[in-house]
């Protein structure tokens, strides 16, 4: 894989992830806490 392929890779990869923990947070939280 070239260097930006690997780089804009990994960047959706930590993107979907974060977008599912946030989703799991904010289900599980009664409120927002900020």
């Amino acid at each position: 894989m070239r260097r930006d392929a690997k780089k804009n890779f990994v960047k959706l990869v930590l993107d979907d992830f974060f977008k599912q923990v946030l989703g799991v947070l904010i289900e599980d939280l009664p409120r927002p806490s900020y």
